[in-house]
Parts: C-alpha cells; structure tokens; sequence
C-alpha cells in the first residue's frame, strides 16, 4: 500500500522531472508562449496531485527557469532584456506569478472533484 510519503516524494521527483523538462525547453525555443503554458499546466498537475503547501511548485518551476536562463547567460549568449539582477528577479517573480495560478487552479480543480481522488480532498 502506498502511503502519504511515498506520493510526497514523487510530487517532488515530478516537480523536479518537469522542471528540468521546462527549463530544457526554455534554452531551445524562442517561443514564450509555450513555455508559459507548460509552467501553469505543470503547476496545475503538481497542485491537483499535492494541494497541501501547493506555493512550493511554482517556485521549484521558476528556479529551473531561473537556471536556464543564468546558464544560457554564461555558457551561451545572454537573451536581449535578460542581462541585470533586476531582469532575472522580474522573470522569477513573472514564472511565479503565473506558476502560482495554476497551481492554485489544481487546488481548486482538487477541492471540487475530491470525491475523485480519495476520501479527503486536503492531500
């Protein structure tokens, strides 16, 4: 039987997976958009599958942005508008502003459809 810690550590092994899915993603295209709806479907998916603390998702979705974009600073070639501090803070605030909403969106997703997932809808 599986337990609360077993589906504990596989949100955060799914959250890292995606993260570094995203953030691949984020170095090989010029396509914002795109990337913007994996984040908030990610988010969803991690916050409908752990809604408890569901503010963690989105930030480990924008630290791998985050990364991304430090590494493609460095090792390839900044992005035009990415080359202060204050530019990697507003992305990181944007990546968790929109992270946020659609890990929100799968707590709500959970809270209305909890018969579906067991008999307790908190996580």
């Amino acid at each position: 039987m599986l337990n609360d810690t077993t589906f504990e550590v596989g949100a955060w092994v799914l959250a890292a997976a995606l993260g570094a899915f995203i953030g691949y993603g984020d170095l090989h295209t010029d396509d914002t958009g795109i990337i913007a709806g994996l984040i908030v479907a990610s988010a969803f998916v991690l916050g409908l599958l752990r809604p408890v603390h569901a503010w963690r998702w989105p930030l480990i979705l924008a630290l791998a942005i985050l990364g991304a974009e430090v590494y493609s600073y460095y090792a390839v070639a900044p992005r035009s508008g990415l080359k202060t501090v204050a530019s990697f803070a507003a992305l990181f605030a944007f990546v968790t502003a929109i992270g946020l909403a659609g890990a929100y969106l799968g707590v709500g997703a959970r809270k209305l459809g909890g018969s579906a997932f067991g008999a307790s809808a908190r996580g």
